[in-house]
């Protein structure tokens, strides 16, 4: 995706008149044409991408989750907080999985 979303640019504005269709065909064919190297380094970038979305979705998740609570709504966190337990978002427990596989 990162480097679709480069070379598209990069292509648009060389050539502003060509469709996206045909913008989208370029790219593709540059991209079978790259190398392993190249294609590694942006298959890498691209992990990198995902990883740090996975955490800031889960920090997103975690200040949306503590808002919820400091207004008073009645969520399952806010039971088991009662309880003494803390319960962890989907999004936290995804991005330990993750963290365990780095």
């Amino acid at each position: 995706m990162i480097f679709n979303k480069a070379r598209m640019s990069d292509i648009r504005s060389k050539n502003p008149s060509v469709l996206f269709s045909e913008i989208a065909k370029m790219v593709s064919e540059e991209w079978k044409n790259l190398s392993a190297d190249k294609r590694k380094k942006y298959l890498k970038k691209e992990e990198e991408a995902k990883k740090q979305y996975i955490l800031d979705l889960a920090e997103y998740n975690n200040q949306k989750q503590k808002h919820n609570l400091s207004n008073g709504a009645e969520t399952a966190g806010k039971q088991a907080e009662k309880s003494g337990e803390v319960p962890k978002t989907k999004a936290e427990k995804k991005a330990e999985k993750i963290a365990r596989k780095l």
